[in-house]
Formats: C-alpha cells, sequence, structure tokens
C-alpha cells in the first residue's frame, strides 16, 4: 500500500508515520478538497484520499491513483440504515483521478454532466462551487 501527502498540489509518497500526522492535521480542513459543487438535487465533491487505490494486479506499474470525485444525490425519503440512521444523499458516480490537475477536470466534467442547463436557469446564482472553476 502506498500512502502520499500533498505538498501545495502535489502528491508525494510517504511512510505511515508521515501520512498518519499529515491526515491528523487535514483530514477535515480544505486542503484536501479539489473542488465541491452543490444544489438542492446533488452534490458532487472531489478530494485527495492520500492513499493509492490503484490496485496494480498485472505487475505493471501504473501512476498512483489518489483523487476521487463522487456525485451524491438527495433521496426522495431518507433511508434508514441498520444501525437506525438516517441517511439523506446516496453517493451513485464515482470517479478516480491521478493528479490535482486531472480530478479539477474530472469534477468539472461531472458538473456539466449531472447539473441540468434548466437548473441554473431557474436559479439567480447557479449551483455554489468552492475550489475549480464550475463555468458550465
Amino acid at each position: 500500500m502506498s500512502l502520499y501527502v500533498l505538498v501545495g498540489h502535489v502528491p508525494v509518497k510517504t511512510n505511515i508515520i508521515g501520512w498518519s500526522k499529515w491526515f491528523e492535521f487535514y483530514w477535515d480542513s480544505e486542503e484536501r478538497v479539489v473542488a465541491f459543487t452543490k444544489t438542492d438535487t446533488v452534490e458532487i465533491s472531489t478530494v485527495f484520499l492520500g492513499i493509492d487505490t490503484n490496485w496494480r494486479l498485472d505487475g505493471n506499474e501504473n501512476p498512483p491513483i489518489l483523487f476521487e470525485t463522487m456525485a451524491f444525490h438527495k433521496l426522495e425519503t431518507p433511508k434508514t440504515l441498520i444501525n437506525g440512521m438516517e441517511v439523506e444523499w446516496n453517493g451513485e458516480e464515482r470517479i478516480k483521478s491521478t493528479t490535482w490537475e486531472e480530478a479539477e477536470q474530472v469534477h468539472q466534467e461531472m458538473v456539466r454532466c449531472l447539473i441540468s442547463q434548466n437548473y441554473q436557469k431557474e436559479t439567480e446564482d447557479g449551483p455554489t462551487t468552492i475550489g475549480g472553476d464550475a463555468s458550465l
């Protein structure tokens, strides 16, 4: 398992101690967030994972996959999980990326694909985006 931290927007390979210290400090911070876009019905989040999720079963050296873009759709009726917790959002689409720049592009493309032009015309400001560029 390969672990990484971010130095600016550049992933740098590290050991378990460096990774755990970095994530302890940055786990819930904007440092990991590439972009976040939200409407009333969908949230699209792109974050740095810090763990290479490119499982190389073929023995080839492929670039590490360190970023993930996910779309969460608001459910009409919240689901109740087995532990009794209610969930209002359902994660469906997921695309992984190797670099910060690629992750920004994937986020923008997912925004374009999932947020309809009609929604933007009906609202004054359109979707709210943090990080990246949500120009559609």
